[in-house]
């Protein structure tokens, strides 16, 4: 019904423009504001021309003034970003704010502007050498970025040019043969994902898909784990020794002093 009565507006709005008659104003009002305000500017566009068009407040670009609060963050902001040598874009992510504000805040406030620093040949060699050794050991894009602090986009531009994989590599058969038969010689999930230089993730699940190993459950804190925390943190005993006499992670430990708003001075 709605969608009719949309059509049915604009072709009323031609109408109207063609034979140079005003638009009926309580039908529009029926509709919603954005589809009112789409169908004026339809209708005012095939009366006037471009130039005329711009002159009408309703075509002219409307800005929000900013509080003076906010101008001072933001200003604040483009002070800090520009004295760590960052780029405008980033300024504008990290202020919210558009090219034109950003740009009015540092004509009016005198901001010394310090170019973005790029890097030198030496630099990106250094880096290239890093990635390329992190590559080596089994490291995807992802985490390059992460070990290196630099963007996920240049470093798959370098592994791009070393030919290096950059997203995550699935496991070969001759990858999941070599995991079977670690498995059967006792081996470590751990030491196995560092013999493959691969995470102990990707093993893990690729063992649990094989149903090899037992899926991991979360086996809850009963009475008696919990008298016996209590007692041994009181008796001075550290987190680590008690999470050692219960077969139990130390951060489930922590987690249950934290929640009984016990504070875990001994460490």
């Amino acid at each position: 019904m709605l969608r009719n009565n949309i059509i049915n507006a604009y072709i009323e709005a031609k109408v109207c423009a063609d034979q140079k008659c005003r638009l009926p104003i309580q039908r529009l009002l029926r509709l919603p504001s954005d589809t009112q305000l789409s169908i004026l500017k339809f209708y005012y566009s095939q009366i006037f021309d471009k130039e005329e068009l711009e002159k009408l407040p309703l075509f002219q670009r409307r800005t929000r003034k900013l509080s003076k609060q906010r101008e001072e963050r933001i200003a604040k902001l483009i002070e800090k970003a520009f004295n760590e040598n960052k780029p405008r874009k980033y300024v504008m992510r990290v202020a919210r704010a558009g090219a034109e504000t950003v740009n009015r805040i540092i004509s009016e406030r005198n901001i010394e502007i310090k170019r973005y620093k790029r890097r030198t040949k030496q630099e990106y060699e250094e880096l290239r050498e890093k990635i390329k050794e992190l590559a080596d050991k089994g490291y995807r894009s992802y985490r390059i970025s992460k070990a290196l602090k630099v963007s996920e986009t240049f470093a798959i531009k370098v592994l791009k040019e070393i030919n290096a994989p950059t997203k995550y590599r699935f496991l070969t058969d001759q990858e999941k043969e070599e995991i079977r038969r670690m498995l059967k010689n006792h081996y470590k999930i751990s030491e196995i994902a560092k013999k493959l230089n691969r995470q102990v993730s990707t093993i893990y699940m690729f063992l649990k898909n094989e149903n090899l190993v037992k899926p991991r459950k979360y086996k809850r804190l009963t009475e008696e784990d919990k008298n016996k925390i209590i007692k041994m943190h009181r008796e001075g005993i550290k987190v680590k020794k008690i999470a050692e006499k219960l077969g139990r992670d130390p951060q489930v430990i922590y987690r249950f002093l934290r929640n009984q708003k016990i504070k875990n001075s001994p460490q």
